[in-house]
């Protein structure tokens, strides 16, 4: 069983691979490398996808640890040297600003204003789950929201990859915000 980070299954306190069906050797290859990729950004950005799919498992298994993971990202997005320059934000304590965020977060969720379109939440880009281009049009609708937007769904944040039309996209944005 060869991978290309060049661990063993010794490495990796896996059974052999003779003694497991393709399904548990799977599960044991993402047992040992989940904690890699279960980080506060990539959880922020797992909450935000506006795939049907993704948003039905977020409201099953989100968790008060994945609120904290969540809020930690909020908080290290607010502070010098990347404050938040909207207008409305400026003045405001890191905790009304948190508070601010799981107010939007929760429009989101329940799909009611700014995020009350239907006709969005079936477009394209919504159904092949591709957030980065939904979310564009809503930065101008949130105080909070979208500042943690533009900085997770750029997937190489999230452990997927570059992908340089995405980091154009993220850039024409933030030069937005600023």
């Amino acid at each position: 069983m060869e991978s290309s980070d060049d661990e063993s299954a010794s490495d990796l306190d896996i059974e052999p691979e003779s003694s497991l069906s393709f399904g548990n050797c799977a599960l044991n290859l993402w047992k040992s490398r989940s904690a890699k990729l279960h980080h506060d950004y990539s959880i922020a950005g797992w909450t935000l996808c506006v795939a049907p799919e993704v948003r039905e498992h977020v409201a099953e298994n989100m968790t008060p640890e994945h609120r904290e993971a969540i809020e930690r990202v909020v908080r290290r997005l607010h502070v010098v040297p990347c404050p938040n320059k909207d207008a409305k934000v400026i003045g405001k304590n890191i905790e009304e600003i948190v508070d601010l965020f799981w107010d939007e977060f929760k429009c989101f969720e329940k799909k009611t204003k700014p995020f009350d379109n239907a006709a969005r939440w079936s477009t394209p880009n919504a159904v092949q789950g591709k957030s980065y281009l939904w979310h564009e049009n809503t930065h101008c609708l949130t105080q909070v929201f979208w500042v943690l937007l533009l900085a997770i769904l750029p997937p190489r944040l999230l452990g997927l990859g570059h992908v340089s039309k995405t980091g154009q996209q993220s850039r024409t944005l933030r030069q937005v915000r600023e």
